[in-house]
């Protein structure tokens, strides 16, 4: 905890310089200044992952916890990524005012990435995860996208492609804003951050150039994140956004269909409660389907 304290503390310091570059009208921080800050998650090489096995059982011992975590030095398509090319390339389907874009359609899908790849590390034991719509996050200098969680059941990775972002991630246990334990990183373009169901994260983008982020759901029977469940699971499956996980988090019931009948109705009466969801159309219902 000491570490990542330490860590919060120098990111918080970036970003207050940040902001007051921002006041004074001049460049935002330079590549070496962000390259200066520190990360409080685990980093992985992906070339070292996909050459070193000893390397790739560390990261997955990793995910398995349900502890974020960042791998770098992903190649992808840097002509491709810039917010003006993409509002050419999808007239009427991307629109660069929006921060939020949502490629729910295959064919564009398909062709967002032809220009980067999904990280093959995710496929584990020769199972290929199930993938969600490609999200696609779009930031300027210092916009913030507030501290939140998402709803359903998959884990999610967010791949940055464009710019740079802060990412402030609390787990679960934390109920409430300003806990002193949680996680910072800075993202560069090539990092990839995989983190998981209940864990509240905040963005920040500190680069003068735009930020570009996909954003995915995936589900796979080869990441079952038993010790973290383990540890979580009672916490989760009593809030809205998470109770009807059971069978993702809780394997027993699956095959039990009393038990399962019971978290379903337990979940069906925490949903009528009123949630602080209920109010915000983005967060409102943001699972695609089939990840619920």
């Amino acid at each position: 905890m000491v570490a990542a304290a330490l860590a919060a503390v120098t990111l918080l310091a970036v970003v207050a310089a940040a902001a007051a570059v921002v006041s004074d009208e001049a460049p935002a921080l330079s590549r070496d200044e962000l390259a200066a800050t520190a990360c409080s998650l685990r980093r992985f090489s992906a070339h070292a992952v996909a050459n070193d096995k000893s390397v790739r059982e560390e990261l997955y011992d990793e995910i398995d916890g349900g502890r974020p975590v960042v791998v770098t030095g992903h190649t992808f398509d840097e002509q491709f990524w810039s917010i003006e090319h993409l509002g050419e390339v999808f007239p009427g389907l991307y629109d660069v005012s929006d921060d939020v874009n949502v490629a729910e359609d295959e064919a564009m899908r398909a062709q967002l990435r032809e220009h980067y790849d999904v990280p093959e590390w995710l496929n584990r034991d020769g199972l290929v995860p199930t993938f969600g719509s490609d999200y696609v996050f779009v930031g300027r200098l210092m916009d913030v996208n507030d501290r939140h969680i998402d709803s359903g059941c998959a884990v999610s990775f967010s791949f940055q492609l464009a710019g740079v972002k802060l990412w402030d991630l609390d787990n679960p246990g934390n109920r409430s804003a300003g806990a002193d334990d949680f996680d910072s990183c800075v993202l560069h373009p090539g990092d990839v951050l995989v983190f998981y169901p209940g864990w509240y994260h905040e963005t920040t983008v500190l680069s003068d150039e735009p930020s570009l982020a996909i954003s995915l759901y995936f589900s796979s029977p080869a990441w079952s994140l038993n010790r973290y469940y383990a540890a979580y699971a009672d916490h989760l499956l009593a809030i809205p956004e998470y109770c009807s996980c059971y069978k993702t988090m809780l394997p027993e019931t699956v095959d039990d269909a009393e038990l399962a009948a019971g978290y379903k109705a337990s979940c069906d009466y925490i949903r009528s409660q009123k949630s602080f969801m209920d109010d915000d159309v983005v967060l409102d219902g943001n699972c695609p389907e089939g990840f619920a």
